[in-house]
């Protein structure tokens, strides 16, 4: 071979190593760089694409939970409607020189008021017990008044407790059936 030709080859294949080391390799890395990139772009599409198949699942599911908890909240009673009624309560009392020193509904009812799976138009009732002190005719001028008010369904039990000697004041007790509203129906 002689000397131009050596020197040809020597420049064509120092060339080509240029090349292939300047532009070639960097372009594979750049190639597999975006070859990962839509690998990564297809699986999130895979996962969008499954995502849009589910959505009409979860939009039905969502909606049947809302009326799940619709239907649920509707078989609660109103606790406005108890603290209502004890307002009333006490103010009924008050108009007749009564002071309350008690109500109570048995937490056991509370508890299973809202355990019942009522319909929103089911009536809910409590039991309540009234203790109140004051006059025998104050209690009952009291006793009236409740009586006449519109969640009063039926006395329960009625007394009156003091001592004989007259040193403590006489209390008197009232318990009574009461209609709540449903907070889901009408009442």
């Amino acid at each position: 071979m002689s000397g131009k030709r050596l020197t040809t080859v020597v420049l064509a294949l120092a060339l080509i190593a240029s090349w292939y080391f300047a532009g070639y390799v960097p372009m594979r890395g750049q190639l597999r760089g975006i070859n990962q990139q839509i690998d990564v772009a297809e699986a999130q599409l895979a996962d969008y694409q499954t995502t849009i198949a589910q959505l009409p699942v979860l939009i039905r599911e969502g909606a049947e939970m809302d009326a799940r908890k619709y239907r649920q909240n509707a078989a609660l009673f109103a606790k406005e409607d108890v603290l209502r009624l004890f307002d009333e309560i006490n103010t009924q009392a008050g108009s007749e020189q009564l002071s309350v020193v008690e109500i109570t509904p048995p937490v056991n009812e509370l508890l299973n008021l809202n355990a019942a799976a009522a319909t929103p138009h089911e009536p809910l009732f409590l039991n309540v017990t009234v203790r109140v002190m004051g006059d025998y005719i104050g209690f009952g001028r009291f006793v009236g008044r409740v009586e006449s008010l519109p969640y009063f369904r039926g006395v329960n039990t009625c007394s009156a407790m003091g001592t004989a000697d007259k040193s403590a004041p006489v209390v008197y007790s009232l318990g009574f059936k009461a209609l709540l509203r449903n907070s889901g129906g009408h009442g």
